[in-house]
């Protein structure tokens, strides 16, 4: 089986364990998932943090970034341009506009785009031991984060985590995973 065979098993798995997932279980390991961070030595020192509009089955980070907007950290946010993601600042959860996959996106009339934040927060299906994580197979984040200059951390439910994923040379490589249960800093993040 090639890696990405095995991606997509993984994948596949992953889904199927979210689909499992109790009702209410998202909103409440979200907002534990946003207190943790916040309490974190990555919150702690970014002046500019990147979040990701959540889909149903991710951790959903509205409440952290309420948070920063209110302790004056610049918000940004990714909008799908073809292959790649562009950042653009956001002063309102509001600013946001269904876009690209039914995502919302800030829309980017006038905005000045945003090259480097210092904390990236990114969302996936799987993430394992070692810092990789595995995305949804359009590979936007792994060309968006060796540019990015700052810490990156994975945010998902403890369940989407393994021991190992199979990886190829782009795949990036993470500073640290916040879930429900707690902050892992990787080492060397």
């Amino acid at each position: 089986m090639t890696r990405e065979e095995q991606k997509e098993k993984v994948r596949n798995e992953m889904r199927s364990r979210l689909a499992a997932l109790e009702p209410g279980f998202c909103a409440r390991a979200s907002a534990e998932i946003c207190r943790r961070l916040s309490a974190s030595p990555f919150w702690a020192n970014a002046r500019s943090v990147l979040f990701y509009s959540a889909l149903p089955s991710e951790p959903n980070l509205s409440t952290l970034a309420l948070q920063a907007l209110e302790e004056g950290k610049k918000c940004v946010f990714p909008k799908v341009q073809g292959p790649n993601l562009e950042l653009y600042p956001v002063a309102a959860l509001c600013d946001l506009k269904r876009g690209a996959y039914g995502i919302l996106e800030p829309e980017d009339a006038g905005a000045e785009k945003v090259s480097c934040v210092d904390l990236a927060l990114v969302p996936g299906l799987a993430f394992d031991r070692r810092g990789f994580r595995l995305g949804r197979g359009k590979g936007y984040y792994d060309r968006l984060l060796p540019g990015l200059g700052g810490a990156a951390a994975g945010c998902c439910f403890d369940l989407q985590r393994v021991d190992r994923l199979p990886v190829l040379g782009h795949d990036a490589r993470l500073d640290g995973l916040a879930t429900e249960l707690g902050v892992e800093l990787f080492a060397g993040g």
